[in-house]
C-alpha cells in the first residue's frame, strides 16, 4: 500500500488533493511533501512497528498525512479525536500529535505539530516499512464502543475492491463523514487511489455545498444525517454540484431520503450495507423505484451469510432473522483490542442486524437486535416505524427508540416538522401501526440525536423524547 499510494502521489503531480476547512487547497505534490516531512519525523522520535500513535490535530488535511506516515514507519493509528477514548477503553497510546494548545493527557508521548513537520526532508526519504495497521472504534450504537485493528494493506484492499465492483468512485469528491469513522479514511483513499480530490465539510451544509460546487467535486460521500441536511438545502434552492454519483449507507438511508435524492440528483445513489467487523459486504444501486426500508442492495460476491433463529422475529417480516457473515480470512478485522474474538472457530461473524431477504435477493436491514421494541406482544424495529413517521406529510425526518421499563417497553419518537406539520396525524398513524397508543411518547424535535457515524443515537432519542 504504501509503495503503491507513493507512486498515485506522483503521477497525480500538481493535480488537487484535498481541499481544507479553511479553503486552502493542496496539490498532491505538496501533500506527498508534507506526508514524507510527517515520516522523517516520526521517525526521528521512534515511531515504529507495534507502536500507535493518535493524530488528534484538528487540520484534517495533517490529521490524514500523519496517519499515512504512521503507516509508511509500521506502526499504527488510532481514529480518535481525543486520546483519552481510546485509553479509557484499556488501548495503549504511545505517542499523541496535537496542535499547540490541545488539552495534554497524561501518558503518551505528546508531541505538537507545527512547521517544522511541513518541511520535505533532505536526502534519501526513510525506507517504507510494511505492517503498520489501524485502531477504530466500533459506532457505540448497541453500547460503549469497543475498538478494533485491521491491516493497513487490508484496508487498501477493501478500497481497491469497492473500486472494482462499483466501477464508481473516480472523481473529486465531497467528504462529510466525521475524521474519527472508518468510512471517513475510506473515502480518502478512494480519493487517493484514484488521483482526485477530496473535499472537506465546512461550517455550514450551504458554505459545504458552495466549496464542493468551486471544486468541482462529482461525488458525495455523507451518512445519512448530512445526506437529509444536503438533499434539504438543494431542495430549498442552495447552490451545489451536480453529483454524479453518492454513496449512501443502507438500512440507515431510508426509503424516503432515497426518493429525494433520486427527485434532486436522479439515479446516481450506490448503496451500501456492511460493519465495522466485516466492512462492506451488501451494494446496491438505487434506480428510483420504490424500495422497502432498510434496503441495502445484493450480497458482495467474496461474502456468504446466513439468516439465524426466524422464529424469533417473525412479527417483522417474513423469513427475517439475525444475520451472520462470513468473509475471507485475509479480508477480516483482526479482533477486538483487550478482547475477545470477532469471528467464531468456523469464521462467522453476528452484526447483530436483523435482515429480511426480497425475492430478487436483496438486503433489506430492519433493524439491530439491541433495540427490538415489544409493543402488545408484537415487535417492532426503530428503523420501520422511522421510514413509517416519515410517509406522513411534513415529516422531514423521525428517530425511534425504546424506552425500557419493569411494566414492559414504550416507543419513544422523536419528529422533525415542517412549518405546518401534522403532528396529531403522525400520531394517529403511529399509533394505529403499533396498536398499543398509550405506550407512544411523541414529541417534536428540531433535529434528530446523532452518533459520530451517521447513525441515530437511540438512547439520547429515548431520553429527549421522556424530557419533552
Amino acid at each position: 500500500m504504501n509503495a503503491a499510494l507513493r507512486a498515485a502521489f506522483a503521477k497525480a503531480g500538481d493535480a488537487p488533493a484535498m481541499h481544507a476547512q479553511d479553503g486552502q487547497v493542496v496539490s498532491y505534490a505538496r501533500f506527498a511533501q508534507l506526508v514524507s516531512g510527517c515520516t522523517a519525523r516520526l521517525e526521528a522520535l521512534g515511531v515504529g512497528p507495534g507502536q500507535r500513535v493518535a493524530p488528534v490535530s484538528e487540520n484534517l488535511v495533517v490529521r490524514v498525512a500523519l496517519i499515512l506516515a504512521v503507516w509508511r514507519r509500521g506502526a499504527d493509528a488510532i481514529l480518535t479525536d481525543a486520546p483519552s477514548r481510546p485509553m479509557g477503553r484499556g488501548i495503549k497510546v504511545d505517542h499523541v500529535i496535537a496542535d499547540r494548545g490541545q488539552i495534554q493527557v497524561a501518558g503518551p508521548a505528546w508531541h505538537v505539530f507545527d512547521e517544522g513537520w511541513m518541511q520535505p526532508t533532505e536526502g534519501a526519504e526513510p525506507d517504507d516499512i510494511d505492517g503498520g495497521g489501524l485502531l477504530f472504534a466500533t459506532s457505540g450504537s448497541t453500547g460503549l464502543p469497543k475498538y478494533m485493528w485491521q491491516s493497513a494493506d487490508i484496508w487498501y484492499a477493501q478500497t481497491l475492491g469497492f473500486l472494482q465492483l462499483s466501477g464508481k468512485g473516480h472523481g473529486a469528491s465531497l467528504v462529510t463523514y466525521a475524521p474519527t469513522t472508518s468510512a471517513f479514511l475510506m473515502a480518502a483513499l478512494m480519493c487517493f487511489v484514484t488521483g482526485h480530490g477530496m473535499c472537506l465539510q465546512r461550517g455550514t451544509v450551504e458554505e459545504t455545498l458552495s466549496a464542493a460546487k468551486a471544486f468541482g467535486a462529482e461525488i458525495l460521500h455523507a451518512p445519512p444525517a448530512v445526506l437529509q441536511d444536503i438533499v434539504t438545502a438543494a431542495e430549498r434552492g442552495a447552490e451545489g454540484p451536480v453529483f454524479g454519483f453518492i454513496r449512501a449507507v443502507g438500512g440507515a438511508t431510508g426509503p424516503q431520503l432515497l426518493a429525494r435524492l433520486h427527485a434532486q440528483y436522479g439515479p446516481v445513489v450506490t448503496v451500501v450495507g456492511g460493519s465495522n467487523e466485516t466492512l462492506l459486504f451488501s451494494m446496491g444501486d438505487h434506480d428510483g423505484s420504490e424500495v422497502p426500508a432498510g434496503w441495502a442492495g445484493t450480497v458482495m460476491p467474496h461474502v456468504t451469510y446466513e439468516l439465524r433463529d426466524p422464529e424469533l422475529y417473525a412479527d417483522l417480516a417474513p423469513g427475517a432473522g439475525r444475520i451472520a457473515v462470513k468473509v475471507p480470512e485475509q479480508l477480516r478485522v483482526q479482533g477486538y483490542i483487550g478482547g475477545g474474538a470477532i469471528y467464531d472457530p468456523e469464521g462467522w461473524v453476528e452484526t447483530g442486524d436483523i435482515v429480511s431477504v426480497a425475492p430478487d435477493g436483496t438486503l433489506c436491514f430492519l433493524g439491530r437486535d439491541d433495540f427490538i421494541i415489544s409493543l402488545g406482544g408484537n415487535k417492532f424495529a426503530p428503523e420501520l416505524i422511522e421510514a413509517l413517521a416519515e410517509t406522513v406529510p411534513g415529516v422531514i425526518q423521525a428517530g425511534a427508540a425504546p424506552i425500557r421499563g419493569p411494566e414492559g417497553d414504550r416507543l419513544a419518537l422523536l419528529a422533525v416538522l415542517e412549518p405546518g406539520g401534522d403532528f396529531e396525524a403522525l400520531r394517529a398513524r403511529v399509533a394505529k401501526r403499533v396498536v398499543v397508543a398509550d405506550a407512544l411518547v411523541l414529541a417534536e424535535a428540531e433535529e434528530i440525536p446523532m452518533l459520530p457515524s451517521g447513525k441515530p443515537d437511540r438512547p439520547a432519542i429515548a431520553e429527549r423524547a421522556q424530557k419533552v
